[in-house]
């Protein structure tokens, strides 16, 4: 059995960021009705979904939002997610959709629709990725001109778009914030320094010698 090294305990110091982007709260009669519209518009394939105006794919609806704040296009008008909230892998939505939601205000010469997000339950990720013939499915955009908007529009109407904070909801001056993370690393020990200097090609070959004094 391999002995485990030693691991070292490490403290970064991190800004904390006061003004952050929450995720919209939507009932659960409304998250049900969602997926049952949405199961019965997307179509028997990826490439029926592509069709009827669905992005599939967390990676996928991540680069399309980007894409659209970098060019001015419109944004999806909601956005899906089928992981828990505070899963690392999707807890950067709230804020990169309020960010396009902000630019598209300020760049567009007329209103636009702004882009919602929905956290459905987990559970619904097997029934997408079944009707698409997929191992999973994370996340889905559904773009303005996508035929199942119309059916699911009035249910959107009800889920507040993510936003940033404006100074009318300050409520106080907030101090600066500073987070302790901890991380661990393992510790060198002097075999292991060694062996990394045997392993490294440019300390080979070469030799100390010391140097007299006349």
């Amino acid at each position: 059995m391999k002995k485990q090294g030693k691991k070292k305990e490490i403290v970064k110091l991190v800004l904390d960021n006061p003004l952050t982007a929450e995720w919209p709260e939507t009932t659960t009669e409304s998250k049900e009705k969602l997926c049952r519209l949405l199961l019965q518009g997307m179509g028997a394939n990826v490439q029926d979904a592509r069709t009827t105006g669905l992005t599939i794919g967390l990676n996928e609806t991540n680069k399309l939002i980007e894409d659209c704040i970098q060019t001015g296009s419109d944004l999806p008008r909601v956005v899906f997610v089928t992981l828990p909230t505070d899963s690392i892998l999707v807890s950067h939505f709230p804020q990169l959709i309020a960010n396009g939601n902000a630019f598209s205000q300020t760049q567009a010469h007329e209103s636009r629709p702004e882009c919602r997000l929905v956290a459905i339950p987990n559970e619904m990720e097997a029934a997408f990725a079944s009707r698409l013939g997929l191992s999973r499915v994370r996340a889905i955009a559904v773009a303005s001109t996508s035929p199942i908007l119309p059916s699911i529009a009035p249910i959107l109407e009800t889920v507040s778009p993510p936003s940033w904070p404006s100074s009318s909801e300050a409520t106080g001056f907030l101090a600066t914030k500073i987070d302790r993370v901890v991380v661990t690393r393992p510790t060198r020990t002097a075999k292991n320094k060694k062996q990394n200097q045997n392993q490294n090609p440019k300390t080979q070959g070469k030799t100390s010698a010391k140097v007299k004094k006349p």
